[in-house]
Order: C-alpha cells, then sequence, then structure tokens
C-alpha cells in the first residue's frame, strides 16, 4: 500500500509527500529495530534473574552443608577429646574405656569431605552466559569464591591422602573391626576386661592416630568455616541486585 502510494506521488512529482513517505519507512524501520532490541534486552534480564536465583539457591544449598557439616566436625572434635581423656584415665573402669573406645572408633574416625553445590555457575561458564550477569563485581566475586571452594576441597582430598596411609596400622593392631557392629561376631568372644587391657596396651598408639584425626578435623573445619562465611558474602550481593531488578 505505501509502495504504491510512493508511485503514485512520484509520478505526479510530489516530492515532499514522496520525502514524508520516506520518512514514514525510516522511522517504522528504526522502531522495529529498537522493539527488537528492547526484546532482546528484556529477554537477557530475564535469564539474568534466572540465573541469579538459581545461584543463590546453590548457594544456600552449599551454606547449609557447610554449616551443617562444621557442626560434625565440632562433635568429632569432642568425641576424640573425651575419648582420649577417658582412656588415658587410669581410674576408669574397665566398660568406660571399652565405651570410650567403641565411640571414638566408630564416630570419631569419620574424615569429612569438601563438596559444594556449582551446577549453575559450570552451567554458566560452560555455555558463555556469565556475560549475562552484568554486575561484573559479582562476576569476579563468584570467580574468586568457586577458586577458593576448589582449594578447599583439594586440601582436603590432600590431607585424607595424608592420613589414609595411618588407617591400615592401627585397624591392625587395635583390632578396629571389633568395634563394629557388623563386623564384632566375626571376632572371638573376649572378656570385657580383656578388650579394656588390650586397649590400654595400646593407648600410645590410638592416641597418636586420634591425634591425627583431631587435627584433619581442625583443618578441615576452618575450610568449612571460611567457606561459609565467603558463600554468605557472595549471597547477599546477588540478593541486593535482584533487589535492583
Amino acid at each position: 500500500m505505501l509502495l504504491r502510494r510512493i508511485k503514485a506521488h512520484i509520478e505526479k512529482e510530489n516530492w515532499f509527500a514522496v520525502f514524508i513517505d520516506f520518512l514514514i519507512v525510516v522511522v517504522g524501520i528504526l522502531i522495529a529495530f529498537q522493539i527488537t532490541e528492547w526484546s532482546e534486552q528484556r529477554q537477557e534480564a530475564n535469564l539474568e534473574r534466572t540465573y541469579l536465583n538459581r545461584l543463590a539457591a546453590d548457594l544456600d544449598k552449599t551454606i547449609n552443608y557447610l554449616d551443617s557439616e562444621n557442626i560434625k566436625q565440632k562433635k568429632i572434635k569432642e568425641i576424640i577429646e573425651n575419648a582420649l581423656a577417658t582412656i588415658n584415665n587410669r581410674e576408669a573402669s574397665d566398660q568406660e574405656i571399652i565405651e570410650a573406645a567403641n565411640l571414638y572408633i566408630s564416630k570419631g574416625t569419620t574424615l569429612g569431605g569438601f563438596k559444594v553445590t556449582r551446577n549453575t555457575y559450570d552451567d554458566l561458564q560452560s555455555t558463555g552466559n556469565l556475560s549475562l550477569v552484568t554486575n561484573e563485581e559479582l562476576v569476579e566475586s563468584l570467580g574468586k569464591l568457586h577458586t577458593n571452594f576448589t582449594e578447599h576441597n583439594l586440601a582436603a582430598l590432600v590431607n585424607s591422602d595424608w592420613v589414609n596411609p595411618f588407617e591400615s596400622k592401627i585397624t591392625w593392631e587395635m583390632d578396629f573391626l571389633r568395634f563394629y557392629s557388623t563386623t564384632e561376631h566375626l571376632y572371638p568372644k573376649k572378656s570385657e576386661a580383656d578388650i579394656a587391657q588390650h586397649i590400654r596396651e595400646h593407648t600410645e598408639l590410638l592416641t597418636r592416630h586420634a591425634s591425627l584425626h583431631y587435627w584433619y578435623v581442625a583443618a578441615i573445619s576452618d575450610d568449612y568455616k571460611s567457606g561459609a562465611e565467603e558463600a554468605r558474602v557472595i549471597r547477599a550481593m546477588i540478593k541486593n541486585e535482584l533487589e535492583k531488578q
């Protein structure tokens, strides 16, 4: 319709009308481009908000995990301290000695790990969508956070690799499996006095083993604490960013 009108105006040599028609076409094209650009920006903003919410959810899971693991490690430290205090107490009864060793061996020798929820961040990196996050400070902070998470995880692996070689020695000499409900029935029956005496004879070995685990617990507890603190800072940044949108 517009093209026929322009043609008619040219035939009549109505150049002002031709100019107006061309102006309408140009303005229409510019408006169409603007609408398209606005639509793309809106889609990117919506996608950014989706990713920010997902990042926040991942960090919430990570913070809960780190806090929970830190509480577990504190309990393990208490178990180790109380068990050694009882085992090294010459006034402790045979039953108390056995219960202390049993609690330490079954509950105080668990090695933790450092695993966080980072699915969304990895997705953003692998797809190149990290550029959708417009706050450059937040992007940089997310990168540092996950770098630190990786370092904490490597530290946990290295420390556990350092502890593990000592496990076989004490498992053999201390008859650790005697104290586990799943394997205790495989051992010949012994009197309470004999079992307690066996523990007392290996007090030094048990103390060295417990000290090693105590060191591991202390190290990973520090990582849990610092990791949770760092995650909370980034979580607050994401919350502020979502509130601005």
